[in-house]
């Protein structure tokens, strides 16, 4: 048995995508006879563990002001601040991107600090993001020498490209910067495939022999199979989850298609997640389809699985400027239910290759949404009558998407 100190952005009940993920990894560990505990976001500092969930302990670091603003207030004036608070404090520490603040990585580092001392972990594994995750494990292993870190990149900190505000090449730039300090220093790193073929440069065969590369470990046909299930109606509705902006993730193409394809219809297109700077855009969107088009902000991981399940179609749209796959994309395939993915034909889209390996997705290259035939199309395969909730036809895909091969990676 080893013992393993997790660290993270935030745990259940209500966890990310990056949360998510490393709980798949973490419960893979679990159930190989480890004992781990979680450090992450909360509402306070606390070395006395708050939550235990299938025997992991969970302690809490206070998290960033304005992510506590945005969660603690239910006045969109109020979180509107929380995020200008967010904004400032980039601009402020630009230079030093993807950090955000002095005094948060040193209490995420002060806590991981004193848990190691307490507990006498065997292994430190730091999800990135939150970069304050990955700062706090390296400064663990720079005290402990004898402790073993594992760096997990579930996001990126190069080949982003570009961002609303920034070049790819200046991305690129501040991000190696980071791997420059972290890479030397950690005895594992494990990225995910996407991004293997940028990790061929040059600049890394210094860390090829500790560099790893695996898949987003999501994909379980199974995870849904205790959810509740909806009594079935006329109406049909179709689901977004995760993130929402109007440059990494836009949902403006995909209202576009639904309200082409709504008229006269009982469906209701939903977006649960943070609308970040889209808040206005959905709002206006819920007017003009009269209520058919419905932001629903943040919710629980339980009520993610709820609505994922219970979806009639599951609907995605591409990140056309990096080759980052949407975690949630394995999320969707495990429920066997139908989805609709927009693509740009002409972008990098990493996701479109994972689809076309699923019986029940639709790919549409957004350039056709207005076109007849297309919309005739997609409201066949909408109103398909097929079984998509059976399972069988889709159990063995996506071997390499199971965290089977990322625990033994970080144990071993």
């Amino acid at each position: 048995m080893q013992k393993v100190l997790y660290l993270t952005d935030y745990y259940y009940p209500s966890p990310t995508s990056i949360g998510v993920c490393s709980d798949a990894v973490i419960k893979k560990m679990v159930s190989m006879g480890n004992e781990v505990d979680v450090l992450c976001f909360g509402n306070k500092n606390c070395l006395v563990p708050i939550e235990i969930s299938d025997g992991v302990r969970v302690f809490h670091v206070r998290d960033r002001l304005w992510e506590l603003i945005k969660k603690e207030s239910k006045n969109k004036y109020v979180k509107r601040i929380g995020n200008i608070l967010c904004r400032i404090s980039q601009l402020i520490f630009m230079y030093w991107f993807p950090m955000t603040s002095w005094t948060v990585p040193k209490r995420f580092e002060n806590l991981a600090l004193n848990l190691q001392k307490l507990n006498q972990y065997d292994i430190v594994v730091s999800s990135y993001a939150p970069f304050e995750a990955a700062w706090a494990g390296w400064k663990v292993k720079k005290k402990f020498k004898d402790v073993k870190w594992v760096l997990y990149i579930l996001d990126t900190f190069t080949n982003r490209g570009k961002s609303k505000f920034f070049s790819e090449k200046w991305n690129d730039k501040h991000g190696w910067r980071w791997e420059k300090n972290f890479f030397p220093t950690a005895d594992k790193i494990i990225t995910l495939k996407c991004h293997e073929k940028h990790h061929q440069q040059e600049r890394y065969i210094p860390y090829k022999n500790k560099l790893f590369f695996t898949d987003i470990p999501l994909y379980d046909v199974h995870k849904y199979d205790n959810v509740e299930m909806k009594a079935k109606t006329d109406e049909k509705n179709f689901v977004y989850t995760g993130r929402i902006d109007s440059h990494w993730y836009s949902p403006i193409e995909m209202c576009e298609l639904f309200l082409q394809l709504c008229d006269n219809k009982n469906w209701k297109l939903h977006f649960f997640g943070n609308p970040s700077d889209c808040e206005n855009y959905l709002d206006k969107m819920n007017e003009k389809s009269n209520g058919k088009i419905i932001k629903e902000g943040f919710i629980s991981r339980k009520r993610v699985e709820y609505e994922l399940k219970n979806a009639d179609v599951l609907v995605s749209f591409s990140h056309k400027d990096s080759d980052m796959v949407q975690s949630k994309i394995f999320d969707y395939m495990s429920t066997g239910n139908k989805i609709i993915h927009l693509t740009d034909s002409t972008g990098r889209d990493s996701v479109r290759e994972y689809y076309k390996e699923y019986p029940y997705a639709y790919i549409l290259d957004s350039k056709d949404i207005k076109k007849k035939d297309t919309l005739r199309k997609v409201v066949e395969f909408i109103e398909l009558d097929r079984n998509p909730n059976s399972a069988n036809s889709i159990e063995d895909l996506f071997h390499d998407n199971r965290p089977n091969t990322t625990a033994r990676i970080i144990l071993s």
